[in-house]
């Protein structure tokens, strides 16, 4: 509706219509936020999460994790910031299994940053958990972040330190 809109009033000025999708349109000047960073779909399952069920799948995932930053694996329900409905309850954004870690923690922001958000990513959902905290977590934005972080502190750390000597 915004785009039909902007291209009568450039076609009036005698402009050429702006190219693009009614769903780009529809974003500018609305804060773009997401809470949850939804991982690949997976084109395999791992084994120790086939035929588990939704409850007893935290604690799989838990027990399998690679990672180096333990993630914080469990049933969430994230609501939408500051939009409610008809009834004044919040919307929700995400509704299953959510995880949370120091490195999200530290580079939600960044991360979210790089993908045109304007807020820090809080969570990641099953299928991230899955590919990344359980099997690579090289493929891990957050981590590979979080590893570079640490790269430069101890080059730091090691180019100022003082030689020991007696």
């Amino acid at each position: 509706m915004f785009k039909a809109l902007i291209n009568r009033i450039r076609g009036v000025f005698g402009l050429e219509p702006l190219a693009g999708t009614a769903e780009d349109f529809d974003r500018i000047g609305r804060p773009l936020t997401q809470q949850v960073f939804l991982g690949e779909p997976l084109d395999e399952i791992p084994s120790f999460a086939q035929d588990v069920n939704t409850s007893a799948l935290v604690g799989a995932c838990e027990e399998h994790v690679v990672c180096d930053y333990t993630p914080h694996i469990e049933q969430q329900r994230i609501y939408k910031p500051g939009r409610r409905d008809m009834d004044g309850n919040l919307e929700t954004e995400y509704e299953g299994i959510a995880a949370t870690c120091p490195a999200i923690k530290n580079f939600g922001f960044v991360i979210a940053q790089e993908d045109g958000l304007i807020q820090a990513y809080r969570y990641v959902d099953i299928n991230h958990i899955l590919g990344c905290c359980c099997s690579r977590p090289r493929d891990c934005p957050f981590f590979e972040k979080a590893i570079q972080e640490r790269d430069t502190v101890s080059r730091r750390m090691r180019k100022y330190k003082l030689p020991s000597g007696g």
